[in-house]
C-alpha cells in the first residue's frame, strides 16, 4: 500500500510542479516585455531628448519653480529700471536711449548713499555729441568706485561659399575708452538664450579661442568676491541658473523715482547702503523675441513668462557670488540612472489590473514631482527627468494592463461624454470611480436648486454692442459655472444671463446645501473682483462695471433625470422646490437683497456642519448660532404668487469669518427687531429697526439707476412695525406677507 500511493502522488506533484513552472514563467515573460517596453521607449526618448532638448527644458522650468513661500529674494540686491514711468516723467523719446546726462544725475545720487556695487545693463558705445557729458560721467563713474559696465555684441554670419558653407564671427561693441578707464571693471552684456528664448544657462563670456571676453556679471563677481570666485572653477564651464526667485519679485525702483529731489531717497536713506545696484531696461511689452531685451523664465509656467534681461543679471550675479548654480548630470550617468527608473517601473506596473495601475500611475506621478523637485533643490544637480513621467510611467501602465485597460477606459468615455457638459470634472470622476450611473427617465431625490440672474440685464443690450455683449457673459457665466461645478453642483442649463442649477444628483452630495451656500457666496465674491477689473480696464461703460447679480436657493424633493425626447433630451430638475428657488431669486428685488435662502435650505446647511438648535417657532438668528459657517439674517415669511403655503426666507450675507464684531453686535439688533415684530411688540421692533437703520453700514451709492438697491428688509418691516403700532393686526396674523409679483 505505501508503495502504491505515493506513486500517483508524486504524479500529481509533479504535474502541479511543471504548471506553476509554465505559470511563472508566463509571468516573468509578461514583465520582460513590459521591462523591456519601458527601456526601449527611454531609450528612444533620450536620443530625441539629445538632440533637441524636449525634455530637458521643461524639467529644468519645473525643477526650477519654488513651492509658496518656498523662494528667497536676495535682500542685497535693488534694480533701477528705466522704465515708462521715467521716461514720461523725463520726456525721453520711445524706442531711444536716455539721455545720458541722466546717469550722471543718477550716479551723483547714489554715491554718498554706500551702494557695494553698480552695474549698468547698458552699452556706452558711442561718444556723446557733447564731450563735457562724458567727461560728467567719467567723474560720477569714479566717485562711485566699484562700477561695471556692459559691452554689446552682434553675431554676423557671413556665407562664403556654397561648399564651404557659413561663418560665423562676433562684433563687439565695447564702452567708449573714458568710461572703460573709469570703470572699475567691463564685460560681455549678452544672455544665451535657447530657441524659446528662455535662459537657463549660466553664460559668463568667451572662450579663450573667442578673444576670451568674461561677462560682466564675472567682471562684477572677480571685484566683490575674488577668492570665492577663484573656488568656482574654470571661468568657461557648463553652469545652469538657479532661479532662487522669481525675477519679477527683486526690489526695483524707478530711476525717475531716485533722482527726483522728493522722493524718499533723500541723502540718509538706507535702501542702497551696500546693496548691489543694477541698473537697465524694463520692457513695456510683454513678449519675447530675438530683438527684445525680455526672456521666458521657468516661471512661464505660474503665469510670469518674461523677465527683463537687467533682472536675470541680477540672478547671474546672485549665483556666482554664492556658488549657487545648477549641474546637469552627465549624459552616460543619466542614460544609466534612466534605464534602471525604467526597469523598476516596468516590473513594478507589469502585473497590475488597470485599476491598480491608475492608482499607482497617480501615486507615482505625484511622488516623482516631490522627489525629484526636492533632490534638485537641495542637490543643485538636475536631469531630463520628465522623461520618467512623460514616457516611462505611462508606457509602464500602457504595457501592463493592456486590453483590460481599454475595455475600462471605454466605459469611462461613455460616462465622460454623457455628463461632462454639464457635471464638474470631480463628480465626473467620482461618477466614473465607483460606476455609479443614474437612472434614465426622472426619480425624485433630495436637491437645493440654484437660481441666478443678472440685475437690470435687458438694459445691456442698449449699451452694448453684440461683440461685446457676447464677450462680457461669456466672462460672466465661465466665471459663475466654474464656481457651481467647484462645489460639486450640476449645471442645468443657461437662460440668457441666468443660471440654473441644481445639488446633490445626479452625484450624491451628502453637504449639497451647504455647498449650495459657499457656492452663492464664492459667486457673490467673484463677481466682486470682476467689478473691480471691468473697472480698472476702463473698456466698459458704468452699468457693467456695476453690475449685480440675484441668487435664490431652496432645498426640497425634486424630480431629476433625463427628461425630453427621443431625439433630444436634458438632465435637468422638475417640481416645486424648483419654482420656490426661482421665485425667492426674483423676491429678493423686493427685499434689496442679492442672495435669498428658504428656511429649508439654511437648516439643511447649517445641519451640514453640525446641530440646530430648536428655535421654538422663532426664526434661526445668526448670533445664537455661533458655529455657523454663514451670517444671514430673517426677511419675511411670504408666500410666493403661484403657490399657496407659506415659506420663511433669509438673506445670506457672507462667511462668518468675514463678519467683524461690530457687525455682529449691529446684526443683534436687526434680530431684535425681528424677533419683537413676530411677537406683536410693535413699538420695540419699530425703534430696533430704526436704530438699525441708522446705525448701520451704508453700501457704495451705485453709478447706474439699474443697479441701485430699491430698498432694505429693516425698511420694509420698520414701515410694517409702525402700521401695526396704530393698527393692530388680527390675532390669527402670523407674519405672513403675500407677494404679486413673480
Amino acid at each position: 500500500m505505501p508503495a502504491t500511493d505515493t506513486k500517483p502522488n508524486a504524479s500529481a506533484s509533479a504535474r502541479d510542479s511543471t504548471y506553476l513552472r509554465l505559470w511563472h514563467a508566463l509571468a516573468t515573460l509578461r514583465s520582460l516585455v513590459c521591462v523591456a517596453l519601458v527601456l526601449f521607449a527611454t531609450v528612444v526618448a533620450w536620443l530625441l531628448d539629445q538632440r533637441t532638448g524636449i525634455f530637458l527644458r521643461p524639467s529644468y522650468d519645473l525643477a526650477n519653480l519654488r513651492f509658496t513661500g518656498a523662494e528667497v529674494v536676495p535682500d542685497d540686491i535693488v534694480l533701477i529700471l528705466l522704465d515708462d514711468a521715467t521716461r514720461n516723467a523725463l520726456d525721453q523719446p520711445a524706442m531711444q536711449r536716455f539721455d545720458r546726462s541722466l546717469h550722471t544725475e543718477l550716479l551723483n545720487k547714489l554715491a554718498p548713499l554706500g551702494p557695494k556695487l553698480i552695474y549698468f545693463d547698458i552699452v556706452f558705445d558711442q561718444p556723446s555729441d557733447d564731450p563735457a557729458i562724458d567727461t560728467a560721467l567719467v567723474a560720477a563713474i569714479q566717485a562711485n568706485r566699484n562700477v561695471v559696465l556692459s559691452a554689446g555684441t552682434l553675431e554676423l554670419v557671413q556665407r562664403e561659399t556654397v561648399d564651404s558653407g557659413a561663418t560665423r564671427r562676433m562684433e563687439l561693441f565695447p564702452p567708449i575708452p573714458e568710461l572703460r578707464r573709469a570703470a572699475a571693471g567691463w564685460g560681455l552684456a549678452s544672455l544665451r538664450h535657447d530657441e524659446d528664448f528662455g535662459i537657463r544657462q549660466l553664460y559668463t563670456g568667451t572662450s579663450p579661442d573667442s578673444n576670451d571676453i568674461p561677462t560682466a556679471t564675472w567682471k562684477a563677481a572677480q571685484l566683490l568676491a575674488p577668492d570665492k570666485l577663484a573656488d568656482a572653477g574654470p571661468r568657461i564651464a557648463h553652469r545652469w541658473l538657479n532661479y532662487v526667485c522669481n525675477p519679477a519679485h527683486l526690489a526695483q525702483v524707478s530711476l525717475v523715482t531716485v533722482i527726483d529731489p522728493q522722493s524718499v531717497f533723500s541723502q540718509t536713506s538706507n535702501i542702497f547702503k551696500d546693496k548691489i545696484i543694477f541698473i537697465g531696461s524694463k520692457s513695456a511689452l510683454d513678449y519675447s523675441g530675438a530683438e527684445r531685451d525680455t526672456f521666458r523664465t521657468p516661471f512661464y509656467y505660474s503665469g510670469e513668462p518674461y523677465a527683463d534681461g537687467v533682472a536675470i543679471h541680477a540672478i547671474t550675479l546672485h549665483n556666482l557670488l554664492h556658488h549657487e548654480w545648477w549641474r546637469r548630470l552627465e549624459p552616460k550617468w543619466e542614460l544609466l540612472l534612466l534605464l534602471g527608473v525604467g526597469a523598476v517601473l516596468g516590473l513594478a506596473f507589469s502585473s497590475l489590473s488597470p485599476r491598480n495601475g491608475l492608482l499607482a500611475l497617480f501615486v507615482a506621478v505625484p511622488g516623482t514631482l516631490f522627489t525629484v523637485h526636492t533632490l534638485c533643490q537641495h542637490q543643485h544637480e538636475f536631469m531630463s527627468w520628465l522623461i520618467i513621467i512623460l514616457v516611462q510611467i505611462p508606457v509602464a501602465v500602457g504595457a501592463g494592463v493592456g486590453s483590460q485597460y481599454y475595455q475600462e477606459r471605454r466605459r469611462r468615455q461613455r460616462l465622460k461624454r454623457s455628463f461632462a457638459t454639464y457635471l464638474s470634472p470631480v463628480m465626473v470622476h467620482r461618477m466614473v470611480e465607483s460606476g455609479e450611473e443614474p437612472s434614465l427617465g426622472g426619480e425624485q431625490v433630495e436637491i437645493t436648486a440654484f437660481f441666478s440672474d443678472v440685475v437690470g440685464f435687458s438694459g445691456f443690450s442698449e449699451v452694448l454692442d453684440s461683440a461685446q455683449l457676447v464677450t462680457l457673459m461669456n466672462e460672466y457665466l465661465g466665471a459663475m459655472t466654474t464656481l457651481l461645478l467647484e462645489e460639486q453642483g450640476t449645471l442645468d442649463k443657461y437662460i440668457g444671463d441666468a443660471i440654473v442649477g441644481f445639488f446633490n444628483a445626479p452625484i450624491r452630495v451628502p453637504d449639497h446645501a451647504l455647498r449650495a451656500c459657499t457656492s452663492a457666496l464664492r459667486m457673490q465674491q467673484r463677481l466682486s473682483l470682476l467689478r473691480a477689473e471691468w473697472a480698472a480696464s476702463a473698456k466698459w461703460p458704468p452699468l457693467v462695471v456695476d453690475m449685480h447679480m440675484r441668487i435664490g436657493l431652496n432645498t426640497g424633493l425634486a424630480t431629476v433625470g433625463n427628461m425630453g425626447s427621443d431625439q433630444r433630451f436634458n438632465y435637468t430638475m422638475m417640481g416645486d422646490t424648483v419654482n420656490l428657488a426661482a421665485r425667492c431669486e426674483s423676491a429678493a428685488k423686493q427685499y434689496g437683497v442679492y442672495t435669498m435662502v428658504t428656511e429649508e435650505t439654511l437648516r439643511a446647511a447649517l445641519g451640514a456642519s453640525g446641530p440646530v438648535p430648536d428655535t421654538a417657532g422663532q426664526p434661526l438668528a445668526y448670533t445664537r448660532l455661533h458655529a455657523a459657517p454663514f451670517a444671514f439674517r430673517y426677511l419675511d415669511r411670504i408666500v410666493v404668487k403661484g403657490r399657496s403655503q407659506p415659506c420663511t426666507v433669509y438673506e445670506l450675507l457672507d462667511f462668518s469669518t468675514a463678519i467683524t464684531p461690530a457687525q455682529r453686535e449691529h446684526l443683534a439688533l436687526y434680530e431684535t427687531g425681528v424677533s419683537a415684530f413676530l411677537n406683536r411688540r410693535f413699538s420695540e421692533a419699530a425703534d430696533a429697526f430704526s436704530h438699525y437703520l441708522a446705525t448701520r453700514e451704508k453700501p457704495p451709492a451705485s453709478t447706474t439707476k439699474a443697479m441701485a438697491k430699491p430698498t432694505d428688509a429693516a425698511a420694509l418691516l420698520l414701515d410694517r412695525s409702525r402700521t401695526y403700532t396704530a393698527e393692530p393686526p388680527a390675532p390669527e396674523w402670523v407674519g405672513v406677507q403675500y407677494l404679486k409679483d413673480k
